[in-house]
């Protein structure tokens, strides 16, 4: 709606209006791949269970791109992680973890 400015002259008026370049929904980014594996192994101690776990996450230590900028310019199509310092725009590595716990 390009009359929202109303009565302000042109170089008072700040109104925006986005157009799409890209039909939505028609660029997609690449699958994201990610194996977790678990390995648990139970006790029966007197009167007590005791579990121990030992994770892997992200196994193959894939490294997608999770979001990008979408909007056309210079950096158009650019890690989102490289524009924001955001930590989460590219899938995390591999991960160790131990745990357990006792049921009594």
């Amino acid at each position: 709606n390009l009359s929202k400015c109303g009565s302000k002259s042109f170089a008072a008026c700040t109104s925006v209006v986005s157009i799409p370049l890209i039909p939505p929904y028609s660029k997609f980014l690449d699958r994201r791949n990610m194996l977790d594996i678990r390995l648990t192994k139970g006790l029966n101690v007197g009167g007590a269970r005791i579990t121990a776990n030992f994770d892997i996450y992200n196994t193959l230590n894939g490294n997608q791109i999770l979001g990008v900028n979408e909007r056309f310019g210079a950096s158009w199509l650019t890690p989102a992680a490289q524009q924001n310092n955001e930590v989460d725009a590219i899938l995390a590595g591999r991960l160790f973890h131990v745990g357990g716990g006792i049921e009594f």
